[in-house]
């Protein structure tokens, strides 16, 4: 894999980090609404918002341009990103493990209705 393909995939995946993170901030405002400890949660979400913001501004001007290839090894990272995005709310806010968190962000995102609680 070149320098190119992997601007690409980082840039795609950027871009779905920070729609990931602008959705998961969602949340905090029921949290907010009804007096819940979601320090850590907004912490985790706005540094993972800059991660990706940062990266995506360091490649504003990278055209992307991907290949079929390219296009299926971005949509499986997606599936880690979306796991590790959504699991990090449950895993901080929670009692479960970071890999039942990860199952279980997964499991929402896919909507299979598998679950560990």
């Amino acid at each position: 894999m070149d320098l190119q393909s992997i601007k690409n995939i980082a840039k795609f995946l950027a871009t779905i980090g920070l729609v990931l993170s602008i959705f998961l901030a969602l949340p905090s405002f029921t949290g907010l609404l009804y007096h819940e400890p979601i320090e850590n949660y907004l912490i985790f979400n706005l540094i993972f918002f800059l991660f990706h913001y940062i990266l995506y501004m360091a490649l504003a001007k990278h055209p992307p341009k991907m290949s079929i290839k390219e296009g299926i090894f971005a949509v499986n990272l997606i599936w880690i990103l979306l796991g590790i995005g959504g699991g990090a709310g449950l895993y901080l806010t929670s009692h479960i493990t970071f890999a039942q968190a990860f199952f279980e962000a997964i499991s929402g995102f896919t909507t299979t209705g598998a679950t560990i609680y």
